[in-house]
């Protein structure tokens, strides 16, 4: 029965080899049935080793969780163990419903276990599930909501209050107001009415998240402008154009002028967001005019309320600043309609309150959190790039994507439960030989670990640690898709996805598009990349130049793995790189590439056969799979005879190395980093 069943399954896989290498669908997934009455004989859906006869059981589910126990395998769970990771859902469950990591608990390392996450219905697979610059676990320590982004509703998202130093002395469960002031000559709000303002809106009957009441009034004194005589109407923008600092960050802007151009009684003018008040009149008509014309900048206008800016509504009724029956010397809005005729100014304030846009917003973006970004130096060009030496620094070189940026120290993440990476960037980041460590990029779509999308700039000279970036498509360790020129990197970690994922970047210049060609030269990567159809420790799909590089660590996948690239389209060249990675997978596999489409050049390639348990490589002869002995110190001059040593090459007593890191060898980067 046997002989019978292994000749079937022969025949067959020869039947299936017919569609060679122009096969364009995929092998699917392996059943994850069960079978609920094993018998001795072989079952249909049983793997028979032709070379040591021997069955290998495909249906056996030894801990009773959906999946069988060569899933489990492929998958790196526990076939012992219904929940691998301990986090209370089931293995099955978070391959096939919840699209979760049965091997993490925390899938999106947020700092939320998954089953938590979901009791809170918050994204597992999203660590930040509001988009507003916070993950969902330190949203939880900090109190605030990680399904809101503006907890405390100042129209300030939460991640700005938390991480911004812009909004000085935010808190992102009790409102703020940011006021910038500049001012004519030396006009000055006085500090006793400075005190008195700020503290009418201390007590304001307004709720916060946190429990207590009021408002904190931030007014910040930035520079002297110009003077004019009189100031007003379109005088007023031109100013707010010129000299506003805040411009586009969630400030109002007030000047303090020498007159207000309306008229010889007025001594202000406001509107949604800008104000302006005359210098010149006593300390009491200054606080009480600053105060009013405020009211107007967060939106309390005539358009609200007819007793605003009018005679019409008696004080007793509608007692507020902004009445012009109330008396010279008082400070406040009205809290309560003492009337059916009278308004709730502060009510309408916590309700409604105008908050002046920012220049990225509506809408969740990346970059929100990147409004007020300051760098350590530098103006962007060639020759002063700015100056990178923080975290946030380094997640904000989207502001001036075209920019040229510099680390200027080594930088650790391990502390922030994620990461941010550009959404594009065209310019150049030049490490300087720097190392970030920790970087944590989880994404239910493409994800890359320093930008998302590399658009014609550069990556140099940057060392990448421990980095952690997991996706579904089109996921790398430092970009998800490159058309720019990634080069002098190294990268150790883990990525994982599903369909096109490498150790670098998930595409190096997406096939049939009008990218430019992308590169990636002498980058070495140690890492775990795994995914399901198109693999590779450089590139999952590659239609640039991948040279002078070398992997190591793992590389698994499905369909087209290669410990190199998975798939390399032509005219896609890869030149002059090995790799000494384990390489595992069930169809086009190859030690270096596995897919070689319309045979792009593959030159001067090789791999370690052994480590990689592969004896073959698409677009090279099967002779450049070789040993560990051949390939480490002096021997590799002989057997890698296509590479340049003394030139991008150099040897050492271990593997080869290019020659920028001949200095800067380390055990992390040739030993495997599981």
């Amino acid at each position: 029965m046997i002989a019978i069943v292994l000749a079937i399954l022969i025949l067959l896989s020869g039947c299936s080899g017919l569609g060679g290498i122009g096969q364009n669908e995929p092998t699917q997934p392996e059943s994850t049935e069960v079978n609920e009455n094993p018998s001795e004989e072989p079952a249909p859906d049983t793997e028979i080793n032709a070379a040591t006869s021997t069955v290998t059981p495909t249906s056996v589910d030894s801990d009773d969780d959906g999946l069988n126990d060569r899933r489990e395998a492929e998958l790196g769970t526990d076939p012992n163990k219904a929940d691998t990771d301990g986090d209370g859902l089931n293995d099955h469950r978070e391959v096939t419903e919840l699209k979760t990591d049965p091997t993490s608990a925390d899938t999106d390392n947020d700092g939320l276990a998954d089953a938590a996450e979901l009791k809170r219905d918050t994204d597992p697979r999203n660590r930040d599930t509001d988009n507003d610059g916070l993950a969902d676990g330190a949203e939880i320590e900090y109190g605030t909501d990680p399904s809101v982004r503006d907890t405390d509703g100042d129209n300030l998202l939460d991640g700005w209050e938390v991480h911004s130093d812009v909004y000085p002395d935010a808190n992102p469960l009790h409102k703020d107001v940011y006021v910038e002031i500049d001012y004519m000559k030396s006009y000055s709000l006085p500090d006793e009415e400075r005190a008195l303002i700020k503290s009418k809106f201390a007590d304001a009957p307004v709720s916060n998240p946190n429990g207590t009441n009021g408002i904190d009034l931030h007014l910040i004194r930035s520079e002297q402008v110009p003077y004019t005589r009189t100031l007003g109407g379109m005088q007023t923008d031109e100013y707010e154009k010129k000299y506003f600092d805040h411009n586009g960050q969630a400030y109002h802007y007030a000047i303090l002028v020498d007159r207000s151009s309306l008229s010889g009684s007025v001594d202000g003018g406001g509107a949604v967001g800008i104000m302006h008040v005359s210098g010149t009149v006593d300390d009491t008509r200054m606080g009480t005019t600053f105060i009013h014309e405020l009211g107007h900048s967060l939106g309390l206008v005539p358009d609200v309320y007819n007793g605003i800016d009018s005679t019409d509504v008696p004080f007793d009724e509608y007692p507020s600043v902004l009445n012009y029956n109330s008396p010279s010397d008082h400070y406040s809005y009205s809290s309560e309609a003492a009337s059916d005729a009278g308004f709730d100014d502060w009510e309408y304030i916590e309700k409604k309150m105008y908050t002046p846009p920012t220049r990225l917003m509506p809408g969740p973006n990346a970059l929100d959190q990147c409004v007020a970004v300051s760098f350590a130096g530098g103006d962007g060009s060639a020759s002063n790039p700015y100056q990178i030496e923080t975290l946030h620094q380094l997640e904000c070189i989207g502001v001036d994507s075209d920019a040229n940026y510099e680390l200027v120290s080594d930088i650790d993440a391990t502390w922030r439960t994620g990461f941010d990476p550009t959404p594009r960037f065209s310019g150049t980041l030049d490490g300087n030989g720097h190392t970030v460590r920790g970087l944590t990029v989880h994404r239910s779509g493409s994800a890359g670990g320093v930008v998302k999308t590399l658009n014609g700039g550069t990556i140099k000279r940057l060392h990448l640690r421990n980095v952690s970036v997991r996706g579904q498509d089109n996921v790398g360790g430092v970009a998800s898709t490159s058309s720019g020129t990634i080069t002098q990197v190294t990268v150790t970690g883990s990525v994982r996805g599903e369909w096109r994922v490498g150790g670098v970047a998930g595409v190096v210049a997406e096939p049939n598009a009008n990218y430019r060609v992308g590169e990636i030269s002498a980058v070495e990567v140690n890492a775990t990349v795994v995914g399901e159809y198109n693999v590779g420790g450089l590139a999952g799909n590659s239609i640039g130049n991948l040279t002078n590089s070398a992997v190591f660590g793992s590389v698994r996948g499905e369909s087209e793995v290669g410990g190199l690239v998975g798939t390399n389209y032509a005219p896609g060249r890869v030149a002059s790189s090995f790799s000494a990675a384990t390489v595992s997978g069930e169809e086009r596999v190859g030690g270096a590439v596995g897919r070689n489409y319309e045979n792009g050049p593959v030159e001067d390639v090789y791999w370690n056969a052994d480590a990689a348990g592969q004896s073959a490589s698409a677009g090279s002869p099967t002779s450049n799979g070789l040993s560990a002995d051949e390939m480490t110190g002096e021997a590799a001059t002989e057997n890698m005879s296509g590479f340049d040593f003394g030139g991008p090459w150099v040897t050492t007593d271990d593997y080869p190395v290019p020659d920028w890191l001949s200095e800067r060898v380390t055990p992390e980067m040739h030993t495997s980093p599981f």
